[in-house]
């Protein structure tokens, strides 16, 4: 006869899997792995001009081994609710773009409000949450893991996201378009030194054109992954190791290029609706403004 806590179990386990959240024990169901994916629109350099799927609308159903243990954030969880049992996690990787109040663009959906976010981070450090980097990516962790990402680097990551991530402790990845550093709007290459200094934030590559890289040379894509790197090296003082890709956009000849240089690469696909799996197509778990705390923690639960 099944118990109670073994019933309570099995529904929770079945919850997750319905709600595309990427994390879990091992021995849950895994999700199938469809042939390559099709190229997705162009990104383009301006929030103001991005293609349409670069943004969402708040949707419960859809936000439903490298380094060693050391590249996790340690740092015990304070008046944490629940902390899991060590055992074999999967991460969960958080796909943001902008942390501001005010959204100045058609598309809402990227501009996650700062109480959401600060919100969002409180109910992983009292699930017992630890952070990595996207460049520390692994397929398991001992404990349950967040790897937080944004990209573009726009300047609220400075003045909003950063503050919060200071105070509440964690670690964020931010993907730099680098074509974009200095300009209005975007981080400075101080602010980037700075945030970089502080430990609790990597910068890693975008690329510099933020392009759809689908619809390059191999040529093209490897000259842009290497002066990426170069640039934010020579910024940081640090690795580059990883990348997201322009608008989620990748076939073949791209993770080809671009695997001769990184090591993990980011798509804008969701868990649940991955097409292609492997270290150069690690999905993201997109957050949108107005997503309810009752749902994120939902996701988050194990």
């Amino acid at each position: 006869m099944t118990s109670p806590r073994s019933l309570a179990t099995l529904c929770l386990t079945a919850l997750i899997i319905l709600s595309g959240c990427s994390i879990r024990r091992i021995g849950d169901a895994d999700a199938t792995a469809a042939p390559n994916a099709s190229p997705q629109p162009a990104a383009t350099l301006s929030v103001e001009s991005l293609a349409p799927d670069a943004t969402v609308a708040p949707d419960e159903s859809d936000s439903a081994e490298s380094e060693s243990a050391a590249t996790v954030d340690e740092s015990e969880a304070p008046e944490t609710e629940s902390i899991a049992p060590a055992g074999v996690y999967e991460p969960m990787v958080f796909m943001y773009h902008l942390i501001l109040d005010e959204p100045y663009s058609q598309y809402e959906g990227l501009f996650v409000r700062p109480s959401e976010f600060r919100e969002q981070l409180e109910t992983l450090r009292s699930l017992g949450y630890r952070f990595a980097f996207a460049e520390d990516y692994r397929e398991t962790y001992e404990y349950p893991t967040a790897i937080i990402t944004l990209d573009d680097g726009y300047e609220d990551n400075y003045t909003e996201m950063f503050p919060i991530l200071s105070e509440l402790g964690g670690r964020a990845t931010v993907f730099l378009a680098t074509s974009l550093v200095g300009t209005p709007g975007y981080l400075t290459e101080a602010q980037i030194k700075e945030m970089s200094a502080s430990g609790l934030v990597s910068f890693q590559s975008h690329t510099v054109a933020h392009v759809d890289l689908s619809n390059q040379s191999a040529d093209f894509i490897e000259r842009d992954t290497q002066d990426a790197i170069a640039y934010i090296e020579g910024l940081t003082g640090r690795p580059v190791r990883s990348m997201a890709y322009p608008a989620g956009s990748f076939n073949d000849t791209v993770r080809a290029a671009v695997g001769k240089y990184i090591d993990f690469a980011y798509t804008t696909e969701p868990p649940s609706q991955r097409t292609v799996d492997g270290p150069l197509a690690i999905p993201r778990i997109r957050i949108a403004r107005g997503l309810s705390q009752s749902a994120f923690r939902s996701m988050c639960e194990y």
